[in-house]
């Protein structure tokens, strides 16, 4: 059955997560998977808009789903499925042919604030930027059609049009493109399963690390905190073991090996691979800009750290802060759900 006739069967959920890293990725596929089930739609993703940078089908697959469910589930879209996918009717409301674009709109939107806090409402220099993606839009998404993007840009900028939404719709196409993480992330584990390629460059970075260790992640960049005062209050506990030390600030993993003299500091993503400019507050999954295969060797390294982390004998992570509110990092909280359910790391892994 092709994809024209199945449209007129049954409905359809584009999953785009934007801007987010991996923990929120996987948190915004579980909510559209679940509408998707629930509503017996079929679920397309797309997380190339998401701090992934790519096709979420690079790196893992459905594996593990419930017998009892029938959700058909695409973890990579081609541009010939957009094409047909472009012509269903959409909810939220945007204008008809115009889905392929979306991402289109959502980089441009992301890239013309400049990411600089200081430069987020300066006006001209978005338009001077959105000009700028016009002319070299990103290349990893679909066709870029100038009149399309510019009549979907020009819709959504007027009507402010949220994203998400868990309730029953008509339409033949539900979007789910927004942001967000919690606990979820785990179940979402539960159905699947890492490519053998991508799980060898994992275990191969982590080969240094011996079977007992003790393991820090520290958020430093738009979420703040007290690292130093934190490395420090747990130095004396550290003494003589093998220490895994993972941050998305340079500056973090410097002070790191600089201070935890008792321990081996082993790190998993090389401090060049991280932002040094302490101005944009840029978390690692602020890569779009970089090639492809950049991007993906980060991202090997992101995920080598979740599996470091989540093996580790002890698990230390600080209180994050920025706005005036305070919490953990989503990627600390799915660290340790997965040190703690030993069973969901394993079958995510695959077997040895």
């Amino acid at each position: 059955m092709d994809l024209n006739t199945r449209s007129e069967l049954a409905g359809h959920v584009l999953c785009l997560p934007r801007y987010c890293g991996f923990n929120d990725v996987l948190c915004q596929i579980w909510v559209s998977y679940q509408y998707a089930q629930n509503w017996e739609r079929e679920l397309w993703i797309d997380t190339r808009c998401s701090g992934l940078a790519d096709e979420f089908a690079h790196y893992m697959h459905l594996y593990n789903p419930s017998r009892e469910n029938s959700t058909i589930t695409h973890t990579k879209i081609f541009n010939i499925e957009y094409e047909k996918l472009n012509r269903l009717k959409c909810y939220p409301n945007i204008p008809l042919g115009t889905l392929d674009q979306l991402g289109h709109y959502f980089m441009s939107s992301m890239l013309a604030a400049g990411l600089q806090h200081n430069t987020k409402h300066n006006i001209f220099l978005r338009l001077i930027n959105l000009i700028k993606y016009t002319c070299n839009p990103k290349k990893e998404f679909p066709s870029f059609r100038i009149f399309s993007f510019i009549q979907l840009y020009t819709y959504l900028k007027k009507n402010k049009i949220a994203f998400i939404d868990r309730q029953f719709r008509n339409e033949s196409m539900t979007i789910h493109a927004s942001s967000g993480g919690g606990l979820e992330s785990l179940q979402m584990l539960k159905l699947l399963r890492l490519n053998k390629n991508i799980r060898n460059q994992i275990l191969t970075k982590l080969k240094d690390l011996p079977h007992d260790y003790d393991a820090i992640h520290i958020r430093h960049t738009d979420y703040q905190t007290d690292y130093q005062t934190f490395i420090q209050s747990i130095n004396s506990e550290l003494a003589g073991r093998t220490v895994l030390i993972c941050s998305d600030n340079p500056d973090v993993l410097k002070f790191a090996k600089e201070n935890l003299k008792l321990s081996t500091v082993i790190c998993v993503t090389k401090i060049d691979q991280l932002s040094t400019d302490p101005s944009s507050h840029r978390p690692a999954h602020y890569q779009w800009h970089l090639p492809l295969n950049h991007r993906r060797n980060r991202n090997v390294s992101m995920l080598a750290e979740l599996v470091g982390l989540s093996k580790s004998t002890r698990l230390f992570f600080t209180i994050v802060k920025k706005d005036g509110q305070e919490g953990h990092s989503g990627f600390s909280q799915l660290a340790d759900g997965l040190r703690k359910n030993p069973d969901i790391l394993a079958n995510w892994l695959g077997p040895n």
